[in-house]
């Protein structure tokens, strides 16, 4: 079997180069590319004589797909598939596996530190060192026996939660399919109303689907305590944005905590960089070295498994 990584996977040369033996000493071709492809037509390339390929965020069209001559696996390393075109995958046989969960403890941190940092006004406090401004009365909050809520408990709400509850808080969170493991962990379900309005921080973990798109509204947000603060390490679009910035404006909430650019870049005149109290970064959660690490082998572990139940 021939198995290509369309594009980089983010680990050090001599966890690659491992990788590769492995495939090799089972009887199988395993190409890393080291850099992503400048066009549809150099995707189709490089996989075009492919059996399984390997991708994260690069968009799988129809145009590529229809352009492989013997593609049957396509393993997406990355937390959502709505880049790839399910549709044309399926009119040619080609099964899409979606590798979830190696990022889990990487995203939950972040999610805990940005709450850290602007309870203790982190952010604040470093750029006045820098600009000489030693003596400001910064007077922060611990998370120490803050509410938690949560919306969605799914592999990385779950980390999230047993973090934050190691530090004596509270958890409660909203799910329309709860799980046992929350209740292990000492999760209270709530209403979402109930949840916006006891939560000192909200943390948002859920997928975005038509049903969670612009979930977070003003009016929800309008219910919090105006010391309150709401974090989104996933996806941009369940916060309804012009909802977030009047609610900052008008002081309903304390600050955001926000990793969910849908774009690595902002506009340097972007109306939420205009606030003290809100985090941005370029959605960074699942990138760290033992994340990227976990999810080489759960994508190595895929892919033999596949090749086994085709000898089958």
């Amino acid at each position: 079997m021939t198995i290509v990584s369309v594009e980089p996977l983010s680990v050090d040369k001599d966890v690659l180069d491992h990788a590769v033996q492995r495939f090799a000493d089972a009887g199988h071709q395993f190409i890393i590319y080291q850099d992503r492809p400048g066009s549809q037509k150099e995707t189709a390339m490089r996989i075009r004589d492919a059996d399984a390929a390997v991708i994260t965020d690069l968009p799988l069209p129809r145009g590529v797909i229809e352009k492989t001559k013997k593609l049957k696996l396509v393993v997406v390393a990355f937390p959502n598939d709505d880049h790839v075109d399910m549709e044309a995958c399926s009119e040619r046989g080609v099964q899409v596996s979606h590798i979830e969960g190696y990022s889990a403890f990487a995203v939950a941190e972040l999610a805990v530190s940005m709450m850290i940092s602007l309870l203790r006004s982190m952010i604040t406090a470093n750029n006045a060192m820098r600009t000489g401004n030693h003596d400001l009365p910064y007077l922060g909050e611990e998370l120490h026996k803050k509410t938690v809520g949560i919306i969605g408990l799914g592999d990385v709400g779950i980390q999230a939660a047993k973090m934050v509850s190691a530090m004596d808080c509270p958890v409660i969170a909203y799910d329309p399919l709860p799980v046992a493991e929350a209740y292990q962990t000492g999760v209270t379900y709530v209403p979402l109303e109930q949840l916006f309005r006891e939560a000192d921080i909200l943390s948002i973990h859920c997928p975005l689907t038509p049903q969670t798109e612009g979930m977070v509204t003003y009016d929800l947000l309008s219910m919090m305590k105006p010391t309150s603060f709401i974090i989104n390490v996933g996806r941009s679009p369940v916060i309804d944005l012009d909802g977030l910035i009047r609610a900052l404006r008008e002081k309903k909430i304390a600050g955001a905590g926000l990793d969910t650019q849908e774009k690595s870049r902002m506009e340097a005149d972007h109306t939420l960089l205009t606030f003290d109290n809100v985090i941005i970064t370029p959605h960074i959660g699942f990138r760290t070295k033992q994340s990227f690490e976990r999810r080489l082998l759960a994508i190595e572990k895929r892919i033999l498994e596949w090749i086994e139940s085709q000898s089958g």
